[in-house]
């Protein structure tokens, strides 16, 4: 009954707001580059307070974070009727969710006027998790469990395969489609698919290990599994998180160990085996505070949110604060200048800059229905306040885009 919930949930989650420089003004107007230079926009999905149950739906593009307020109406955006986005080769696309099995794919882009614009809509089968492999693919696990990669030049499937679920079972339970968290490259050759197992009845009782199947690219095949029994689950349902090959090679994965009598901990993976020499504690270094989402921002740094409540039982909701937390070091540095805030559904929305000195963070203003964007200087960790959102239901995503030529 909770995956029903969830799922369902997910066809209300998702948008993308637009911006403006003052309260009176409707979306931000694009502006065309000068020759010879590439513009580019922030680009946003959010759920207005009007429409349907949960809200319209939102694309729209802001050219700066710093200051302003975006009011989500029907003059702002391009309306879609998608549920999740991802960014590859830029191009955002956009996922509907199909209850028939079958769902459309659509890329948008930046047209040299720096608008934002619609383009090939791909039919593929409903996309249940997903991930970035190389500079031009995307591979998506379906809640069946099918596996496909698009090639986003081609805007065409290229490799299909299945997870063999037979691999995947622990003791007396099993895995299913939507026991599958995410799709996360390592390497070239490489895809970490993190799992949990569940009986045909009830919870499971393997909350205590953390799952992962090794998946060949491009043959989309599993070649093994890795299970460790110092943290627990990884991932959450929708959540796209939880795995991240870093900038020299190394491999960490992250758990908030929810209903697990293990710590919430970072642990690496070495030449896909567990590196038992390698454990971080993070609820420990924390003061005894679970992690609930982390998402990589450069070197080995990670922009961690943690549970302010240290008796935590679900991980699904809950007020968090911030930290990066640096996991060669085993360090955290908590964000004292963003109060503590509600958790967002599914993941963080962040977006880093090319240069990696500055992540744009999007948290809810308590009982209000506005959303701040904060700029985070990563050398000081501190944060300053840049554009509010207002008339909005949740801030789904946050990406930037270039407009092509």
């Amino acid at each position: 009954m909770n995956i029903i919930k969830k799922t369902l949930s997910l066809l209300s989650l998702v948008l993308i707001a637009s911006c403006s420089s003052d309260d009176n003004s409707s979306s931000e107007k694009p502006t065309t580059p000068e020759e010879g230079k590439k513009a580019s926009s922030y680009v946003f999905v959010i759920n207005s307070l009007t429409g349907q149950e949960g809200g319209t739906k939102y694309i729209a593009t802001a050219s700066s974070l710093t200051e302003g307020v975006i009011k989500i109406d029907k003059n702002n955006g391009i309306e879609t009727d998608s549920y999740s986005f991802f960014v590859q080769n830029n191009q955002l696309m956009a996922a509907v969710y199909g209850f028939s099995g079958q769902s459309p794919l659509t890329f948008y882009s930046l047209n040299a006027k720096n608008e934002i614009v619609e383009g090939t809509k791909l039919a593929t089968e409903t996309i249940g998790s997903y991930g970035n492999i190389g500079k031009t693919d995307v591979v998506s696990a379906t809640l069946g469990g099918n596996l496909f990669a698009i090639n986003t030049e081609l805007k065409q499937m290229t490799h299909k395969g299945a997870v063999d679920f037979d691999k995947l079972k622990y003791k007396d339970e099993e895995a299913g489609g939507r026991n599958l968290t995410g799709v996360f490259a390592v390497g070239t050759d490489k895809l970490y698919i993190p799992y949990s197992v569940s009986p045909k009845e009830g919870d499971t009782k393997y909350r205590d290990n953390t799952f992962i199947a090794v998946v060949d690219y491009p043959s989309l095949k599993v070649s093994k599994t890795i299970i460790d029994d110092r943290t627990g689950l990884i991932g959450s349902w929708f959540g796209m998180n939880g795995i991240q090959q870093v900038e020299d090679g190394s491999v960490y994965a992250w758990s908030p160990a929810e209903k697990s009598k293990n710590p919430s901990a970072f642990i690496k993976i070495k030449n896909h085996e567990i590196d038992k020499g390698y454990f971080f504690d993070v609820q420990k270094a924390s003061g005894g505070h679970k992690l609930s989402r982390a998402e990589y921002i450069g070197g080995n740094d990670f922009l961690v949110s943690f549970f302010v409540d240290k008796n935590i039982q679900s991980t699904w909701s809950g007020v968090t604060k911030l930290a990066i937390v640096n996991v060669s070091t085993q360090s955290i540095r908590w964000i004292d200048t963003i109060a503590d805030h509600a958790q967002m559904p599914y993941k963080q929305k962040i977006y880093v800059e090319k240069d990696k000195k500055t992540v744009h963070y999007v948290a809810p203003i308590e009982k209000t229905n506005r959303f701040q964007v904060y700029n985070i200087d990563v050398a000081t960790g501190i944060a300053k306040k840049g554009i509010t959102i207002e008339n909005a239901n949740d801030v789904t995503a946050i990406s930037k885009l270039e407009s092509v030529q």
